[in-house]
Parts: structure tokens; C-alpha cells; sequence
């Protein structure tokens, strides 16, 4: 999430022993101007996320339900039902005539009733 929001690691150094140097120190930030345009729900986000302690750190399932996804994540439809799925399946096992004139019967009842 961090790469996707500010575009480079939150945990930077020449080598790996720098890098998880950094980590352990927490050594990242929010506050630079690459993120002055950053909501403070997409921060706290992060913060969570990149939290040292694992026992305060965002899991998964919560951190789908913070504030930043909440706003921004559209609302899940309604799963397929059964019978749409059934028929999806009758669908593929028809013959390819049998499909297109499926095709063109659709077409023509969109004429007709558009």
C-alpha cells in the first residue's frame, strides 16, 4: 500500500542490513511532501499496516474495514445466484449455431423494446 500511495519503499537503504535497520527502527514517515495530499485515513492505513508490534499491527480483515476503504471501495454486489450460474453453464454446453441465434434473437428484442 505504501508503494502504491508514495510510489517508493517505506523502508530504504543502500543494503539489506540498512533496510532492516529501518524496519526495526520504524524508520518511515508520512509527513513528507509526497504526502501533503494524502488523507489522513490513507495514513493512519499505513501507519497500521507497517505497525512493528504484530499485536498492533492492521490484520487483513481489519484493515479492510478502516475508514480509507470504507469511503473509497465501492459496495460489493450481491453474489450470483445459483440459477444465473446454472444457466451460464446450460449456455456453454449449447452448439455455436444455437448460440448465435441466441445472439441475434437478444439483439433483435433490444430493437423492439429499446
Amino acid at each position: 500500500m505504501f508503494i502504491l500511495i508514495a510510489g517508493y519503499p517505506p523502508f530504504y537503504g543502500p543494503s539489506d542490513a540498512d533496510v532492516l535497520h529501518a524496519v526495526h527502527k520504524r524508520d518511515f514517515s508520512c509527513d513528507s511532501a509526497d504526502w501533503e495530499k494524502i488523507s489522513v485515513d490513507a495514513k493512519d492505513l499505513i501507519k497500521g499496516l507497517l505497525a512493528y508490534d504484530p499485536r498492533n499491527r492492521l490484520w487483513p480483515k481489519a484493515a479492510l474495514a478502516s475508514e480509507f476503504f470504507r469511503q473509497k471501495l465501492p459496495h460489493r454486489p450481491p453474489p450470483l445466484k445459483l440459477k444465473y450460474i446454472d444457466n451460464m453453464r446450460m449456455y456453454g454446453r449449447f452448439s455455436l449455431l444455437k448460440k448465435v441465434s441466441l445472439l441475434m434473437m437478444a439483439y433483435q428484442l433490444d430493437e423492439l423494446y429499446t
